[in-house]
């Protein structure tokens, strides 16, 4: 299965994590995005579903909180690429933005994986859909992300109603300030395992920073760099989903095909803004920062931080 999915030799991050992983341990890694991290932690856990009957219920197995709709159903859609051939596999994701009908009608069976966003899961929890009794692993994808979103509260109020005896293994892109008081908190005897950023995909990343004027030079900057003969398709991010939409009315009138991205739009929505990207329909992608993380589009050239970050 995993030579299908062109895997061939592991990453750093899964040479170090999949061994303490498979021994039961805790882990605090720091890796950051595009490391192979979501194989080093599904890994070991589909290993030991394999090895391992797990307990009598319903509930599941394993539980991975990722901070974003995109990056959980990336990471939902990895675990059934990597099981693929175990039988009676199931996962199910758990996101806002997509109808509650599907989800509840998942978790009325037996599940192995939840992959979710912390806030569409407490909604689940809080209605008494899910049972965290035979829980055995809890991931923290990206943990740093979602403290940075607000979520801590809601992360604090999901643990609090898993088993004590769980296996934590928490990502996160920095172990130190806020994150490491969760990691704390979370974690018993954790192993650490860093993971620096390879010298070569920075080598290829040249960073410019340009001055305007005003608002309208800043435009009249932005509409120039999009025109640039090197621009094939890029991201811009723009500081709120107001400021996106009308950034996309303006570069709409301009001429290009562009697309907005932000988080009041429908899960579908997004799905489908995304893809039309990755086929090549869609030149400029204006997003809030809920694109910062966890979208692949081989085709991206350029990303401009239209606003501060």
């Amino acid at each position: 299965t995993l030579i299908a999915a062109g895997y061939t030799e592991p990453t750093a991050v899964q040479k170090a994590t999949i061994p303490a992983a498979l021994s039961g341990a805790d882990l605090l890694v720091s890796s950051h995005t595009g490391s192979g991290k979501t194989a080093a932690f599904m890994l070991p856990s589909l290993q030991r579903m394999v090895t391992t009957p797990g307990r009598a219920g319903r509930g599941p197995r394993v539980l991975v909180l990722a901070p974003t709709r995109e990056l959980a159903m990336q990471v939902n859609k990895a675990a059934l690429t990597y099981g693929q051939g175990m039988r009676n596999l199931r996962t199910v994701a758990l996101v806002g933005g997509t109808p509650y009908g599907p989800q509840i009608r998942m978790l009325e069976r037996p599940v192995d994986f939840v992959v979710a966003t912390p806030g569409r899961l407490l909604d689940h929890m809080n209605s008494g859909r899910i049972d965290f009794s035979r829980l055995e692993t809890l991931v923290l994808d990206e943990a740093d992300r979602m403290l940075d979103m607000g979520f801590l509260t809601d992360i604090e109020a999901i643990v609090a109603q898993t088993p004590a005896n769980r296996q934590t293994l928490m990502f996160s892109a920095t172990l130190d300030g806020v994150v490491g008081q969760l990691a704390r908190r979370l974690t018993r005897n954790a192993q650490r395992v860093d993971i620096g950023a390879t010298p070569t995909r920075k080598a290829d990343i040249e960073q410019i920073m340009l001055f305007a004027d005003d608002m309208a030079h800043k435009t009249r900057l932005l509409d120039a760099l999009l025109r640039a003969t090197d621009m094939q398709q890029c991201v811009v991010f723009a500081a709120t989903k107001r400021s996106t939409e009308e950034l996309c009315g303006i570069l709409s009138d301009s001429g290009f095909s562009v697309a907005a991205l932000h988080g009041d739009m429908q899960q579908g929505q997004r799905t489908r803004t995304l893809q039309r990207l990755r086929d090549g329909h869609t030149q400029v992608l204006v997003a809030t920062d809920v694109a910062a993380r966890g979208i692949d589009v081989a085709g991206i050239s350029h990303v401009i931080n239209f606003d501060a970050p």
